[in-house]
């Protein structure tokens, strides 16, 4: 159990065979407490960023952080996910009801759109499950 504010960056890629997702956790300090990426079958870059927003969510929940701020670089999951935009895609509506599920969970929690460079740890660990390689630190959510 963590007592402290987290910030999670997590990202998705996918490739024509298969997805990735990819979370980098970070502690108050800035330190990196945790890394891990999922491997995942073949989905659109939407749904790979929303893969990485549920393994983020899944983490702050394992962890019981007092606060969390999810860091994305898509647009689209955070603006959906603060109530900014419309979940109109019938493709992405059950990543988001999950998404929402989970979310409802943690006390404290924001989300902030990140350009990609500041993403790039996560967007590696994603990349990097795109092509089979799978990195877990202790206490990651390391299946898939």
């Amino acid at each position: 159990m963590s007592s402290e504010p987290l910030v999670i960056y997590a990202d998705g890629a996918t490739s024509p065979e298969r997805a990735g997702a990819g979370i980098v956790v970070r502690d108050e300090q800035g330190h990196v407490i945790l890394l891990a990426n999922r491997i995942l079958p073949c989905l659109t870059s939407n749904e790979a960023e929303y893969a990485g927003l549920l393994m983020a969510l899944e983490v702050a929940i394992q962890l019981n952080a007092r606060a969390t701020e999810i860091c994305l670089d898509s647009e689209v999951v955070v603006n959906q996910m603060n109530g900014r935009f419309a979940v109109n895609s019938a493709t992405l509506k059950p990543w988001h009801i999950q998404a929402c599920d989970r979310a409802r969970r943690i006390h404290h929690l924001s989300y902030a759109h990140i350009p990609r460079t500041k993403n790039a740890v996560a967007h590696a660990l994603a990349s990097e499950a795109v092509a089979g390689r799978r990195w877990c630190t202790k206490g990651a959510p390391c299946s898939g």
